[in-house]
Parts: C-alpha cells; sequence; structure tokens
C-alpha cells in the first residue's frame, strides 16, 4: 500500500510540474500575442488572424491548469473550515468521504471527455485549424490533476503517505 501511495505521490508532483509549466507557456503566449496585436493596431499594421485564435486555443489550457494547480495546493473547493473543528479520526472520515464523492465526480467527468473527444476531434478552428479535441484534452487533463490529487489526499488521510495529512486540511491555506 506505501509502494501505491508513493506512487501517488510522484503522479501528483508531476501533475503539479506539468500544471505549472502549462500555465506558465499559456500565460507568456498569450500575453505576448494580445501585446503584440494591441501594438499592431497602434501602428496601423494588420494583424494576421492567428492572433486572435492562438489565446482562444490556450485559455482552457491556463484555466485546467489553473484548476488542477488548486486542487494540488489545497485550494479548490473543499472542506477546510471543518477541517479545524473535528477531530483527527472525524476528519479523516469525512475527507475521506470528501475524496470519494470528488473521484466519484471527477471520474464520470473524464469519461465524459473521453466519449467526446472523438466527436469533436474533427471541429476545426478557422485559421490554424488546431482540433477541438484540443480543449477537451485540456479538461481530461485537469480532471486527472485532480483525480491524482484526491488519491494522494487519501493516503495521507490515512497515513499511509510520507506527507502528513495537514497539508490537505489547513484552513489557513484555505483562506488566503
Amino acid at each position: 500500500m506505501r509502494l501505491l501511495a508513493g506512487l501517488i505521490e510522484r503522479a501528483n508532483l508531476v501533475m503539479e510540474w506539468l500544471s505549472k509549466v502549462i500555465v506558465l507557456v499559456s500565460m507568456t503566449l498569450i500575453f505576448a500575442v494580445l501585446t503584440l496585436n494591441v501594438f499592431a493596431r497602434y501602428l496601423r499594421i494588420e494583424m494576421l488572424q492567428v492572433g486572435s485564435e492562438i489565446p482562444e486555443v490556450l485559455f482552457p489550457w491556463l484555466v485546467a491548469a489553473s484548476v488542477g494547480l488548486a486542487a494540488i495546493h489545497g485550494a479548490h473547493i473543499s472542506i477546510h473550515l471543518l477541517a479545524d473543528r473535528v477531530s483527527k479520526q472525524a476528519m479523516r472520515v469525512i475527507g475521506t468521504a470528501n475524496a470519494v464523492v470528488v473521484l466519484s465526480l471527477y471520474t464520470l467527468c473524464l469519461l465524459i471527455v473521453l466519449d467526446l473527444l472523438p466527436i469533436v476531434k474533427d471541429d476545426r478552428s478557422p485559421i490554424l485549424g488546431i482540433s477541438l479535441g484540443w480543449t477537451y484534452v485540456a479538461m481530461g487533463i485537469s480532471f486527472g490533476a485532480i483525480l491524482v490529487n484526491q488519491l494522494a489526499t487519501i493516503f495521507r488521510l490515512w497515513g499511509l503517505s510520507n506527507q502528513g495529512p495537514q497539508e490537505q486540511i489547513d484552513s489557513s491555506q484555505a483562506a488566503g
């Protein structure tokens, strides 16, 4: 069981790193393209339509990676305030129940995304010709990050991980 917990923790770290890279790259590209578009307008240079399409394509990735990071850092929708008011054993049960509900719902969402991918992959953006499946893949990765995080949370709550559960149930993190 500890081996599985270790693998889940490593997967959580990989998802965190991947999410950070996606946020950094997408924010940088979106900012650069929008800045170039603004300067082009002031200089009365006609920019290619690509300038408006790139942010549309990257924004879902930015949002999905941000949601994944929020979940990994315990800042996503959670039960932090309750954690300070109940015993450690009660928090284990409540936290596990919460994680099981989240796992169930996000697994369902991931399955829906996987069902939709074959349908939407043929739709393409008008200029770049990028498949709309790109957006659905972003959502799938976000859901995957949350699933891995919830599994890690269960292992932490029950003391099966090297990281303690306090990281996940500290309400001061939720507040800011």
